[in-house]
């Protein structure tokens, strides 16, 4: 971001000054999100290395606490001098980016040599223990079969998805409260849909469906549904497209593109249009279980974390491109008639039917490597 307003300040054009006067604020607000969200997972991550106890007994935790302290301060001054160097930059003051940019470098060096001396810093040593098979391959151990009790309550929070669920929750329903602190309405349907497609996630990923899915292929097929299937179509008829566009102020005729802007250029984009278009949704949707679970690739990701990320991500954004517009309330980039959308619904339910006929005739095991490597009872 620093590198892109830099690059901004450098170039030449009648436009630049107006240019600048919108990408330093949003330069300033993005910043101190990313400053927020690294300060809190840094705080998270040393929390769980450190007990609370050993903080103030041992150097490391000394050195933790100096470091989150630094942290704090230099974040403080950060903002600070921005928004200095807001007010210098609107003004038309030369110079003023570049003491942005030379303060910002200075302030991420003094991070980076405390950051150093932490991790070179070895975490107080607690009681020795030895970890599971189970605990080396999947990080966590299991408390025992899969009832339906564990699978129900044996959470495990999933911060990826468990925090995309909880936020997408939480931001639908402020746009709902800007619509009807304005007097507008909004269809209770719709939101009952969408907050019921953010729990399904939730419990989808964090559940004991999400702590059992990475040892079990059958858990994992449950949830793989749950992702594909039954989360985009909740969340395609909550409409948030349609929200966004009505809760999200215009930019306004002579000002540059805000988010409202943003997320209509997206939705009538070629891109939008390419990756909705059934001859891509349905072989996108379908055909990506025969490759991911009949060429070895599964298997190969089975025994990675960053792997399991992206299934999830591809089974969510592909079930949504192909239900958007067969039974999406938003505007679709490319809107099917009826028959069109029945006929791609009906198109996908053979190509299921085969890939479970051929899961199940199958006389070898899928990642049977890795699962045999568990040694669960």
């Amino acid at each position: 971001g620093l590198v892109a307003v830099l690059g901004t300040a450098a170039a030449q054009g009648p436009d630049r000054d107006a240019a600048l006067a919108t990408a330093v604020p949003r330069f300033s607000r993005i910043a101190l999100v990313c400053w927020i969200v690294l300060a809190s997972t840094g705080v998270i991550n040393a929390l769980v290395r450190v007990p609370l106890s050993a903080i103030f007994s041992s150097g490391y935790g000394v050195l933790l606490l100096l470091k989150t302290t630094a942290l704090g301060v230099l974040g403080l001054l950060g903002v600070a001098h921005r928004r200095r160097t807001v007010a210098a930059a609107a003004a038309g003051e030369p110079g003023a980016l570049l003491r942005l940019g030379g303060v910002e470098v200075l302030l991420m060096l003094g991070t980076v040599g405390l950051a150093v001396a932490l991790g070179r810093s070895a975490p107080p040593v607690g009681a020795l223990r030895v970890p599971s098979r189970t605990e080396i391959l999947l990080g966590y151990d299991l408390a025992g079969p899969p009832t339906l009790a564990r699978l129900l309550f044996d959470w495990r929070f999933d911060l990826i998805y468990g925090t995309a669920a909880i936020v997408m929750a939480a931001l639908y329903l402020a746009g709902v409260r800007r619509l009807r602190r304005r007097g507008d309405r909004w269809p209770a349907g719709r939101i009952a849909a969408w907050l019921t497609g953010c729990a399904a996630l939730l419990i989808a990923t964090s559940s004991g469906i999400g702590r059992y899915s990475p040892a079990m292929f059958s858990v994992h097929m449950g949830e793989h549904m749950l992702m594909s299937m039954l989360v985009p179509i909740l969340l395609v008829l909550g409409a948030p497209v349609t929200l966004a566009l009505r809760a999200l102020p215009p930019s306004g005729r002579d000002n540059p593109p805000g988010p409202r802007e943003w997320l209509l250029a997206l939705v009538h984009s070629p891109w939008a249009r390419f990756f909705t278009h059934p001859l891509v949704a349905l072989p996108m949707f379908v055909g990506s279980y025969y490759l991911l679970y009949f060429s070895g690739l599964f298997a190969a990701a089975l025994p990675e974390h960053w792997a399991h990320v992206l299934m999830n991500a591809h089974f969510l954004i592909a079930g949504v491109m192909f239900f958007w517009p067969i039974i999406g309330v938003d505007p679709s980039p490319r809107r099917l008639p009826a028959v069109g959308r029945l006929g791609v619904l009906f198109a996908s339910v053979p190509f299921h039917a085969f890939f479970g006929v051929i899961l199940m005739s199958a006389n070898s095991v899928i990642g049977g490597e890795f699962y045999r490597a568990l040694a669960l009872p």
